[in-house]
């Protein structure tokens, strides 16, 4: 009798098993797709719902009939039980949060294009091949990526980063370079100039440099440059090459460099808050602050060797401090 009640309730323990989903539009979005076969808004699917989903999920405004600006999905917790995905389209979710998809260790593609993404994390993704996460222009839907480490992801084979101005590391370094001559990464902006300049760590930065195998046949389209250790190469160039000034100011600021072979290519101007205000594209030396009101602003400088960000000025007629704090 034990053994027949064992039986009949294990398949009852397995059927319950579900899978939190906190946003609903999220929720709503895999009820519209079929795969929520509950039907039922309550913040829950079953997890076999979830690994039922293959080789494709598609969360791009499309098929959802979503836009942009309404009925944002903000939070994908949950997406992590969708196991067996290959295909992942997330382009034009608002992702402010932050997105972790390390658990889907088959996701051959991912598409982030406009998420407004400052953090992610695909370290488990080992299959990974082909990303997509620039922007559509450098303004709407912002992705503020700094950073894309490719060291655990041994077949990633095209990086598409159009419009990130944000951008200034590359991590490349995981081993598999020889094996990879096709490799195709893309920079270079739709429209403009690209104001940004981006490290490529690699696992030879000496055959890069000469342009030899396999990196003679990579496809890199914008302002980048090869080194074996990005991380120091901004520290130095940031710490040797450019002067901001005055400390503090009420008037301007003025940014200059010591090396003739670097170039200010253009200043962001944002709040305290991250929001874009502005950018300044000529006459470095003497940046006016006259218009703006009291308080802290970010500066995010683009040159043609690499990138500053964090640069933390405070503007007031009180002299306060304003500081120079270079993320590495």
């Amino acid at each position: 009798m034990l053994k027949k009640l064992f039986l009949f309730m294990l398949p009852l323990s397995t059927f319950a098993q579900t899978t939190a989903i906190p946003d609903q539009q999220f929720e709503q979005a895999l009820i519209n797709l079929g795969i929520d076969s509950d039907n039922t808004l309550n913040g829950l699917i079953l997890t076999a719902d979830a690994t039922a989903v293959t080789p494709s999920l598609d969360l791009g405004p499309g098929p959802l009939n979503i836009s942009f600006n309404n009925d944002l999905i903000l939070d994908l917790t949950g997406i992590n039980a969708f196991t067996n995905l290959q295909n992942l389209n997330l382009h034009s979710r608002r992702l402010d949060n932050g997105l972790d998809i390390s658990n889907l260790s088959s996701l051959t593609s991912i598409n982030l294009n406009n998420c407004r993404l400052n953090s992610m994390n695909f370290s488990g993704n080992n299959a990974l091949q082909f990303l997509e996460i620039g922007n559509i222009n450098d303004i709407d839907g912002y992705n503020q990526i700094t950073d894309l480490d490719f060291t655990t992801n041994p077949n990633i084979e095209v990086i598409a980063a159009s419009n990130m101005s944000t951008l200034q590391r590359i991590n490349l370094k995981n081993g598999q370079n020889i094996n990879k001559p096709e490799m195709i990464i893309s920079l270079q902006p739709t429209v403009g100039n690209q104001p940004n300049t981006v490290c490529l760590e690699v696992d030879n930065a000496t055959a890069a440099l000469n342009n030899l195998a396999p990196y003679d046949t990579w496809m890199v389209t914008g302002n980048y440059f090869y080194s074996d250790n990005c991380v120091l190469s901004v520290e130095k160039f940031v710490k040797e090459n450019l002067k901001v000034y005055p400390n503090p100011t009420s008037d301007y600021i003025s940014i200059t460099q010591s090396n003739q072979d670097l170039e200010v290519k253009s200043v962001l101007i944002l709040d305290i808050t991250g929001k874009y205000l502005t950018t300044i594209d000529s006459n470095f030396e003497n940046i006016s602050m006259k218009n703006y009101a009291s308080g802290t602003y970010l500066f995010v400088i683009h040159t043609n060797k690499g990138s500053i960000t964090n640069l933390n000025s405070i503007i007031n007629t009180k002299l306060t401090d304003w500081n120079l704090d270079v993320q590495i």
